[in-house]
């Protein structure tokens, strides 16, 4: 693994450990809950204090963040919605401070559109917001538009189509494949977990889950370890919605995850030369196929 205190990372940084996960958890508890959030739309979180050096994940606005160092303009978090081995707070890595603000209340809203508009009270775009973004409420909806409030206190609308309440109720295959739509012709972005920007594999699985209330861990064979259930070997058994794990191209570990959409078809990030594309199950050394849904527990049982 590498080291969050300074040192950049490796490139084959996504890691080989294992761990359980409640995959049903959609936040951290009450009594634990972060004192910051993200305060920008989005934010790479890199390895070291340093802006040269690899993004290895991204944060959201108002994504709970628990801060463990500050250092010359830069802070040292964890993420608690973005599991990892790296961290049993969250994935680490630094970020800029003044990207960071004191949580003040509690989140009503999630965005699950690819790009939330926020806007002023004359109609004027604020900024949008990448899906998984969080919000807190100014009461009801009215309408068609939910007033919302930003985390430097700005207030202003967005389309309740493109909000959903937050802890969001933990969905199914349906919802799950619905989402998905909001990925296609997305840019490649290592690191990356932005439906705007762009997100590398495992980022857009992270995200995907986290829009029908389910937290994953963050990086690709991680999320192997931790499904549900899981089939190695064959696409025997698989559904559309499942997801489907690759092997390295030394064989060695998993490290690449995509959505099964039948007939031996998958989606997924898969380099900068492609984005998220359709690709053929073949081309990439399937290792397992695997499940985080709710019914996936009697599906275990009938697989053995």
């Amino acid at each position: 693994g590498w080291n969050p205190s300074g040192a950049a990372a490796p490139a084959a940084r996504r890691g080989r450990g294992r761990r359980c996960y409640n995959s049903f958890i959609v936040d951290v508890p009450n009594t634990q809950r972060p004192p910051c959030i993200l305060g920008v739309p989005s934010c790479p979180v890199r390895s070291a204090p340093d802006v040269g050096t690899e993004w290895v994940t991204e944060a959201v606005l108002g994504e709970p963040a628990i801060v463990l160092e500050r250092r010359d303009g830069w802070a040292l978090v964890a993420l608690p919605v973005q599991p990892s081995r790296l961290d049993p707070r969250g994935y680490p890595g630094w970020v800029p401070a003044r990207a960071l603000v004191e949580r003040s209340d509690e989140p009503a809203w999630q965005t699950v559109a690819r790009a939330t508009v926020v806007t002023d009270d004359l109609g004027l775009a604020v900024l949008a917001l990448p899906q998984g973004s969080l919000l807190p409420g100014e009461d009801g909806p009215e309408g068609d538009r939910v007033r919302v409030r930003l985390p430097d206190g700005r207030r202003g609308w967005a389309r309740r189509v493109d909000l959903r309440p937050y802890p969001p109720a933990v969905g199914g295959r349906g919802e799950l494949l619905e989402a998905l739509k909001v990925w296609t012709d997305q840019p490649y972005v290592w690191g990356g977990t932005s439906s705007i920007a762009g997100a590398d594999c495992s980022g857009l699985v992270l995200r995907l889950h986290q829009r029908i209330g389910i937290v994953v861990p963050r990086d690709a064979d991680e999320q192997y370890d931790a499904a549900v259930v899981k089939h190695p070997g064959t696409l025997e058994g698989a559904r559309k919605g499942d997801l489907v794990f690759f092997s390295r191209p030394d064989g060695e570990g998993i490290d690449h995850v995509g959505v099964y959409l039948g007939d031996g078809k998958y989606l997924s990030e898969k380099g900068r030369a492609r984005g998220v594309a359709v690709r053929d199950v073949g081309e990439d050394g399937l290792v397992a196929w695997g499940s985080y849904l709710p019914e996936e527990s009697e599906r275990q049982r009938l697989i053995g």
